[in-house]
């Protein structure tokens, strides 16, 4: 009996040693299958540091468990095995991955745009030679770029995910024994050169101007009508006559006035390497006319004209400012939305003493437009760098037309209501210099007042009485027997302006 179970413990023992060193092989090889690392090649860089920035990706790369950097000459091997001598083109990834079981092709591309360095990554599948997808490294000066050493790898490691290596290829192309070889001939082989990637910047390219300014230069056209009711017996009628109608308007001749300005778009946060707040900025803006005149008929009939000529020479200036801040948002590559909020004052001035001797059916007053802007608009690159189309639209909130209008037109004159519209056509003038662009805009901006109450002297400081005789006011309005105006404008007045605008700028 002890004898039989002598036999039977030998044999589970032996039984035990055959099964153990199968099994520990197999979960050897378990292991081993799935920490192979995937083999990955990492083509020449071009441009600006274009080897620097390559080594910084391989260093990244090779620290990785799962990524293993195939050598250069390895993959120049294996290609000259297949036929293809010099740079390697997408097309020769397929035939050069399967046969050295090379899942993922990188190249990389690095150059100055829009005022910043960037660096574009992108990735191949060994498996068909397709483009996988491409990330970007972006900064404001070149050394920016170097965070590739630091951040490479984790930036592409779902792109690499997606590659794997193909099959070998089982049929070879025959070769003519009696051909010349390529390196016998007298001339040397043609090298494929290595075609510019296409940029996929993470960023969209509007979206990180630190800074903007151009000299504006542009014209700017009135056009302003208004019907005023006036008492007939200062037009020749009697006392007793139905009240006249008269038209009282601008129109400029033209085009229209010249202008010169300034424009600044400003981000602190966008500045550095590491954009802190990129989104918030201030806006800026001035313009003025340049040699703008206004003729006007001069009085007759009254004891105000003083005028020796038919017509007075009436010296105008036309400004404008504004000054706001701006949100901006990417939404992608190629659009840029952006809202405004802000302060603008537009005055269109005329001399309050040369209007004096002008004919009253003529006079139009200084307009002073104090006004809160909100606005929103987008910019969308329709081809990068050399067409980009924009538009604004704002309502312009008015605070006031200013004190000279209102002495001439209604001392009760309340705040006006405005808005603008404008199309942007942009281009960059990178021939010229890198950050240099043009601007052609298109802009119709109106503002619409309601005109009430009396006008006031034309002086400055009234009599002592604290009223004025009927020929020192600017326009004695009708009024009823209570004092209440009757005259004057019933219905708010129109001021519309049209502008035409060309910038010439510099961004950074």
């Amino acid at each position: 009996m002890l004898r039989c179970l002598a036999w039977i413990l030998a044999g589970l023992s032996l039984a035990g040693l055959v099964a153990s060193p199968r099994l520990t092989s197999a979960q050897f090889g378990s292991t081993q299958l799935r920490s192979t690392p995937r083999r990955v090649s990492v083509q020449s860089f071009v441009g600006p540091r274009a080897g620097s920035l390559r080594s910084g990706l391989i260093r990244s790369l090779q620290e990785a468990e799962d990524v293993s950097v195939v050598p250069r000459t390895e993959v120049a091997e294996v290609a000259a095995a297949q036929g293809i001598h010099g740079s390697l083109h997408p097309s020769n990834y397929a035939t050069v991955g399967a046969a050295g079981s090379i899942a993922a092709f990188v190249r990389g591309s690095s150059r100055r745009r829009r005022g910043r360095w960037v660096l574009t990554l992108t990735v191949y599948s060994g498996a068909d030679g397709s483009r996988v997808g491409a990330v970007s490294f972006s900064g404001r000066t070149l050394g920016a770029l170097s965070a590739v050493r630091r951040t490479g790898y984790s930036r592409l490691r779902s792109l690499l995910e997606s590659t794997a290596p193909g099959a070998p290829q089982q049929a070879q192309p025959e070769v003519d024994p009696n051909a010349q070889p390529w390196y016998a001939g007298h001339e040397t082989p043609e090298v494929v050169e290595t075609p510019e990637e296409p940029e996929s910047p993470s960023t969209p390219p509007g979206r990180w101007r630190a800074l903007r300014v151009g000299l504006l230069v542009g014209t700017l056209r009135r056009s302003m009508s208004a019907q005023a009711r006036v008492d007939p017996a200062l037009r020749g009628g009697g006392p007793g006559d139905p009240l006249l109608t008269e038209g009282r308007s601008y129109e400029s001749a033209g085009l229209g006035a010249m202008e010169l300005g300034l424009g600044l778009e400003l981000y602190p946060g966008a500045f550095g390497d590491q954009p802190v707040f990129p989104y918030l900025g201030l806006v800026f803006s001035y313009r003025h006319s340049l040699g703008l005149s206004t003729n006007a008929p001069a009085c007759a009939g009254n004891a105000r004209c003083t005028s020796a000529t038919p017509d007075v020479a009436v010296d105008t200036s036309e400004s404008e400012l504004y000054v706001g801040a701006r949100l901006r948002y990417g939404v992608d590559d190629k659009t840029t939305l952006f809202a405004d909020l802000g302060y603008g004052r537009f005055a269109f001035e005329l001399d309050s003493s040369d209007l004096a001797l002008v004919d009253g059916a003529s006079i139009v007053p200084t307009l002073a437009y104090a006004h809160v802007r909100l606005g929103v608009g987008f910019r969308y690159d329709f081809v990068p760098r050399l067409f980009t189309l924009g538009a604004r639209f704002a309502y312009l909130a008015g605070l006031g037309v200013g004190q000279e209008a209102k002495r001439i037109w209604g001392v009760k004159t309340q705040r006006p209501s405005g808005f603008l519209l404008a199309l942007d056509l942009e281009s960059e003038l990178t021939p010229i210099a890198d950050g240099a662009f043009v601007r052609l805009s298109l802009e119709y901006f109106r503002f619409k007042t309601t005109f009430r109450g009396v006008t006031a002297c034309r002086v400055e400081d009234p009599p002592a009485s604290g009223t004025c005789p009927a020929n020192t006011l600017w326009e004695p309005w009708p009024t009823d027997a209570t004092g209440t105006v009757t005259g004057g404008f019933a219905d708010p007045v129109t001021d519309g302006y049209l502008r035409l605008g060309l910038t010439l700028g510099y961004e950074y």
